[in-house]
């Protein structure tokens, strides 16, 4: 499967989301959009904003500690996060992310996600703007 500016990455055990945008905010924006997706069976649009505060101190460290973030607020909140509306800048107190979402569709019949794994993590610029990729426990 695959949507605007995401699409999965074959693994043997887990899943892989590459997201790419002209830069960091979009690039995670649709990182999360990859997400949800796969965590709702298809791709979700949402319009609910909530602020979070991403414990990273660098942009790898961000990628690792929203996608927990994302699969946290599902779980508690039964709340699905569908993309990054904001990014600010970091800070002592962590990376500021306003997350879009809504709550998870009824009918939703995606892959349960445990959380983000460092293995085949990377954060790169390429022409054109920044490139994710990240792989998931499931």
């Amino acid at each position: 499967m695959a949507g605007n500016g995401w699409r999965f990455l074959a693994h043997t055990a887990d899943v892989g989301i590459e997201a790419r945008g002209p830069d960091l905010r979009a690039a995670l924006d649709r990182l999360v959009a990859g997400l949800a997706a796969l965590l709702a069976g298809a791709p979700v649009e949402g319009a609910e904003e909530r602020p979070v505060l991403v414990d990273a101190r660098d942009r790898e460290e961000l990628v690792v500690g929203l996608v927990d973030e994302c699969v946290y607020r599902l779980e508690v909140d039964g709340w699905l996060a569908t993309g990054v509306a904001g990014l600010g800048a970091p800070g002592p107190g962590g990376w500021p992310v306003r997350l879009r979402g809504r709550p998870l569709p009824p009918d939703a019949e995606g892959t349960p996600v445990k959380a983000a794994t460092w293995g085949g993590l990377s954060v790169r610029e390429e022409a054109g703007g920044v490139v994710i990729a990240v792989y998931v426990d499931t």
